[in-house]
């Protein structure tokens, strides 16, 4: 396989260092060639391609697995996915490596620990995913530009609701801890601190073979012979005292720098406060094994913006997060839980890491209006349909609007709504006519391009009021003047000593009664013998809002 020979040469240099207390150049060198062998020893891995999800939402079966035989000095977590992702159209989503398993034995190896490996003929399969972000859901996901400023909640869904092992449930303290990991995971002073612990800790762990294997080790001379006796007994306890003295150095810079990484870990899950709500303990096509949970970032106004931002704006794949689970399986799905605000567990050791490990590989991460936001939308210009322009201000349920005013280009709502269409409130047209009562969703989407409010027609109680003074009060029915009724017009009258100064008073004029699609019924009362009618349609831009 090609790869980038700078990036290789890198690697090789970083890893072949010799070993501290070697004095001959030719011992040097012969542990230099041991650790070539070593390091080009082939692992045997087999790639597993995500599974498809069909159209009946099911898990397809993945295609055949590519197998390759990579030298360890290779084997980067950067190369590896950077290997994984070789040929892959630029359309198609990126692939992410969750985990590496052992074929026969069934033991997860993370990304970070590809060290750990046993060379061929031991197959291990590389389980990948696809690449995950935050998408926005409900109206945040409206057709063309739209711009939000306001509360948000995070849906979380398709968890598997054990570790890998079985030994572990998921509980909300578990997608606490995964989300302030993920969010500052991207914070510079938490990435050199991280960077600066994973180095230390390499360091004590090579440290720490050497010191096991340093009797048993021949030990050189200037010349290259290889020590015997006395003379090797004394070598090896300078070289172990050497390694000891090192080994507590670097035990030292550790803990100081694993004390500061936690200090500052501990001061965002301080900041950082969650209300997490268990939603479901199905995935959404019914199936056991999936769990989902509601997120709501809580706390004074600048933390609460601060991370929110944080997890939106996510510039890495949410599937490399690290989720460990630490429930009791006895007591899991009993009741639904909400996170406790103390004593969550901020690390999970490292030995214990396997065990407690979930892929979250599918893991979805939907984020929502919800509370008070204002949203402005920008739709564009399409065949046949005008760009239309809209601003809502008010509170947010779940991605849809609760109450609160909304701008359109054919006038202004203020009330409340249900399916982010009007239910109960004023609202005043461009025309200039107000109406306050009552709406109902009235069937599918109007084809009516200009018309913001689709399936939200006056229906119920009603007050109209027409630019040119005359009203309506009574019953609508999807829009329409139907049912009991007044509505009142204005008339002009004349009046004035002089027929040279003459003055126009205006009265109004009644019809009563029980209408039909605007037109008053004939029902044995003055005004209604000839069938009168007042037949009125709202139009907006050439096309018929509501009416006749």
């Amino acid at each position: 396989m090609a790869a980038d020979p700078d990036f290789l040469s890198l690697v090789e240099k970083d890893r072949l260092k010799p070993q501290k207390g070697i004095a001959s150049a030719k011992a040097k060198r012969r542990e230099t060639e041991k650790k070539h062998a070593f390091l080009n020893e082939n692992v045997c891995l087999r790639l597993v391609s995500p599974p498809v999800t069909s159209e009946r939402g099911n898990d397809a079966p993945s295609g055949t697995a590519t197998t390759w035989n990579i030298p360890r000095f290779r084997l980067t977590e950067t190369f590896l996915q950077e290997v994984v992702n070789r040929g892959r159209v630029e359309s198609s989503p990126t692939l992410v490596v969750s985990h590496l398993q052992e074929q026969t034995t069934k033991t997860v190896i993370l990304p970070k620990d590809l060290n750990l490996c046993r060379s061929s003929p031991t197959i291990y399969d590389v389980h990948t995913n696809l690449a995950v972000g935050v998408s926005k859901g409900g109206v945040l996901a409206s057709a063309g530009d739209s711009f939000y400023t306001g509360d948000v909640i995070f849906h979380i869904g398709n968890i598997p609701a054990l570790s890998t092992s079985e030994q572990y449930a998921v509980v909300p303290d578990d997608v606490h801890r995964y989300l302030i990991e993920g969010a500052i995971s991207g914070i510079e002073e938490i990435q050199i601190q991280t960077t600066s612990v994973e180095k230390l800790r390499k360091t004590l762990a090579q440290l720490e073979k050497d010191s096991s294997s340093v009797h048993s080790s021949p030990i050189y001379n200037e010349g290259g012979r290889a020590l015997v006796g006395s003379p090797l007994k004394e070598a090896r306890e300078a070289k172990a005292s050497f390694l000891d003295e090192e080994k507590k150095r670097t035990e030292a810079r550790l803990k100081k720098a694993v004390a500061a990484l936690e200090a500052e870990r501990a001061r965002h899950f301080s900041a950082c406060s969650l209300r997490i709500t268990e939603r479901s303990e199905k995935d959404q096509n019914g199936k056991d094994g999936k769990v989902s949970f509601a997120v709501k970032v809580m706390g004074k106004k600048k933390e609460k913006e601060h991370y929110t931002t944080l997890i939106a704006e996510k510039s890495d794949d949410w599937s490399l997060v690290p989720f460990y689970a630490t429930g009791d399986v006895e007591t899991m799905g009993k009741s639904k839980h909400n996170s406790s605000k103390g004593g969550i567990v901020m690390s999970i050791g490292e030995a214990d890491q396997v065990a407690h490990f979930v892929d979250v590989g599918r893991v979805s991460i939907e984020m929502l209006a919800d509370g008070f936001g204002v949203l402005e939308c920008v739709s564009s210009e399409t065949e046949g349909a005008r760009s239309q322009h809209r601003v809502f201000h008010g509170h947010f349920c779940e991605g849809q609007y609760h109450h609160g005013t909304l701008h359109t280009d054919a006038g202004v709502f203020t009330g409340t709504f249900q399916s982010n269409e009007p239910c109960k409130g004023k609202l005043k047209y461009a025309d200039g006519t107000v109406l306050t009562g009552d709406f109902a969703l009235c069937g599918e989407d109007s084809p009516l391009g200009p018309n913001p409010y689709r399936r939200g027609l006056p229906s119920g109680h009603s007050s109209i009021q027409w630019k040119d003074g005359s009203s309506y009060e009574g019953e609508m029915r999807d829009g329409t003047i139907t049912g009991r009724g007044v509505y009142r017009y204005p008339q002009s009258k004349t009046s004035g000593k002089s027929s040279k100064k003459k003055q126009e008073s205006t009265s109004f004029a009644e019809m009563r009664g029980d209408f039909v699609n605007g037109t008053l019924r004939n029902n044995g009362g003055a005004e209604g013998e000839r069938g009168s009618n007042l037949r009125r349609s709202l139009l907006f831009g050439g096309e018929r809002l509501w009416g006749p």
